[in-house]
């Protein structure tokens, strides 16, 4: 079942006033012209910026729609889902689009099999369900966001190796286990070796002393294959896997002059060579992989590790 106007239904009129009437971020404010379309600058952008805004009130209605086919929004945490939709907080409204985004994307862009809520380690309760032609995969969803570039260098390793440690004490042993990341972080999947960074070894420059030439070396210090000083192997075996997922509305040249923007997902899989239960490598679409040969990793799209 899809609702011609799913945003509609969650945010009826008197959610819209309180929304309008409190002191609104930059976030808050772009949310309230997604969801209504007024607010538009005038000017020679005006049309560009409304088809941006409607590129994206189809794609969050999208995934609200994937998020009541899988059953996300049934009770008992459905009418949590929709206060944090409607409620003023922006962390918040991110963290349930997300849920819905991975919906949308697991169950409309993947097309796999989802259901909502499986119980996670003790009385945790994940996003979904994936039933694989292999076995089923526990789902759960973070949405780290970091957009601004500060004045030092930029690594957004720490947020990645975070999402990453709070996921391992959601889940079972016994169970696949796949991290959903749906964010944004400030270089996207432009730069790969910030998420090889967290989940698997940092780069380091050595000079050969023979030959004074520098080369690279890799530690493992990625929670994937990292070695506690005591232990026989690496500690986090629980995550199968990571698959980051970044929306953006992008536009694009129709060739006649005019311009249209369509929401696109950039997508990276990353799998961990030390889980306990490992993913196949078929179900993720043509996004790159991050896999095991061996005794070495590789992306499967050829991209320098």
């Amino acid at each position: 079942m899809t609702a011609a106007d799913p945003l509609g239904d969650i945010f009826s009129r008197e959610a819209l006033e309180r929304l309008a009437n409190t002191s609104q971020t930059e976030e808050l404010a772009l949310r309230l012209r997604v969801i209504t379309g007024r607010g538009l600058v005038s000017g020679s952008m005006r049309e560009r910026q409304k088809q941006f805004l409607e590129a994206q009130r189809s794609a969050w209605s999208d995934y609200v729609n994937a998020a009541h086919a899988c059953g996300l929004f049934e009770e008992p945490h459905g009418a949590d889902l929709v206060s944090r939709l409607r409620g003023v907080d922006d962390e918040n409204f991110r963290s349930a689009i997300a849920e819905c985004q991975g919906a949308w994307y697991l169950g409309r862009k993947l097309g796999l099999e989802v259901s909502a809520r499986p119980v996670g380690k003790g009385s945790s309760e994940l996003e979904f369900l994936l039933k694989l032609p292999d076995g089923e995969v526990h789902v759960e969803v973070k949405s780290p966001l970091r957009e601004a570039i500060s004045a030092g260098s930029v690594d957004d390793s720490d947020i990645l190796d975070r999402c990453l440690a709070d996921a391992s004490r959601q889940f079972k042993k016994e169970t696949r286990n796949l991290l959903m990341l749906v964010g944004r972080l400030t270089l996207g999947v432009s730069i790969r070796r910030f998420f090889v960074k967290a989940f698997y070894a940092d780069q380091r420059w050595e000079i050969v002393r023979e030959t004074s030439e520098f080369r690279t070396e890799f530690d493992p210090t990625g929670r994937f294959l990292k070695v506690w000083p005591g232990e026989a192997g690496p500690r986090h075996t629980r995550v199968s896997g990571v698959l980051y997922v970044e929306e953006n509305i992008r536009s694009h040249d129709l060739g006649d002059g005019s311009w249209n923007f369509r929401a696109e997902h950039d997508a990276l899989m990353m799998h961990n060579p030390s889980a306990l239960h490992s993913l196949p490598e078929e179900s993720w679409g043509d996004c790159p992989q991050l896999v095991s040969r061996g005794d070495v990793m590789q992306w499967t799209d050829g991209h320098a590790v």
